[in-house]
């Protein structure tokens, strides 16, 4: 009798535990980047929450899985090139032609084509930036700085050496690499340093045969247009911008709220997808 009385017992202390846990979904959208067409390719990220209804808090990630999308840049158009991952969050995405590149929580280089087609691991590391010409892709790996490979994983080598470089990304003519590190440094594809900036970090190189990049300073987090060939600062901009379209036309941004397509000059503001929502 008594083994039955604790087997009850447990049963009722299993069942009160249970109701004292919820689940939350939660949608999220990040890493966007042009297409060669002019079009916005993004990552949609649906996570399950495990919270305590007693105290609303979020106790730990259940499971999550990640989507590829893709929107045109007047803020139609959204749709679903499918699904890349079921399990294990997405750091970084970069397209070029018919193919992106991405890396996820693991350290795995993973290449798909634009249409969601083809997913395939070709490395390990992260912050996989995909040459202009679709071919290679430049990438931090792990405590041993950065390399090149092609897309395919072959040719795999290293051109810096070191444990802090990071966020490697290709010119557009795909001749030269900029990487952080205390600042921003520019070498050749040997690793030969052409130019270093101590007081910025690089966010993203301008239109092709423009000299320019955008990037964010060390004192005041201000947003800027450099010119690397003048060493000179071009313009200061007073809203978010992370991706610069190929035509130079526009940026890619966001508010706390929001990612944005907005032009040169800082107007005519598009939306595109929230950060996140919550059911």
């Amino acid at each position: 009798m008594r083994k039955i009385w604790i087997l009850i017992s447990l049963i009722i202390v299993f069942i009160v535990s249970c109701e004292k846990i919820t689940y939350v979904e939660r949608i999220c959208y990040g890493s966007h980047d042009w297409t060669s067409d002019g079009k916005v390719i993004f990552l949609k990220v649906k996570e399950t929450w495990e919270v305590d209804k007693d105290n609303d808090l979020i106790r730990e990630l259940v499971c999550d899985s990640t989507w590829l999308h893709e929107i045109n840049s007047d803020g139609t158009g959204t749709e679903n090139k499918g699904l890349l991952l079921t399990d294990g969050q997405v750091y970084g995405l970069s397209t070029a032609g018919d193919w992106v590149v991405f890396a996820d929580e693991d350290y795995n280089i993973w290449v798909v084509r634009k249409n969601g087609s083809g997913l395939q691991r070709v490395g390990e590391g992260t912050d996989p930036d995909l040459s202009h010409d679709a071919t290679r892709i430049v990438y931090e790996k792990r405590n041993q700085g950065i390399w090149i490979m092609d897309r395919d994983g072959g040719n795999d080598h290293q051109i810096i050496s070191g444990t802090l470089p990071w966020d490697p990304q290709w010119s557009p003519d795909d001749t030269l690499i900029a990487y952080t590190t205390f600042g921003t440094h520019i070498s050749n594809l040997n690793g030969d340093s052409v130019k270093f900036y101590s007081s910025f970090n690089l966010i993203d190189w301008g239109p092709i045969d423009s000299n320019l990049i955008l990037c964010q300073t060390h004192v005041g987090g201000f947003t800027i247009v450099f010119n690397i060939l003048s060493d000179s600062t071009v313009d200061t901009i007073d809203f978010i911008a992370e991706k610069w379209s190929t035509d130079g036309l526009h940026f890619i941004g966001h508010t706390s709220q929001h990612y944005y397509i907005i032009d040169r000059n800082g107007n005519n503001e598009v939306p595109i997808c929230e950060i996140c929502e919550t059911n």
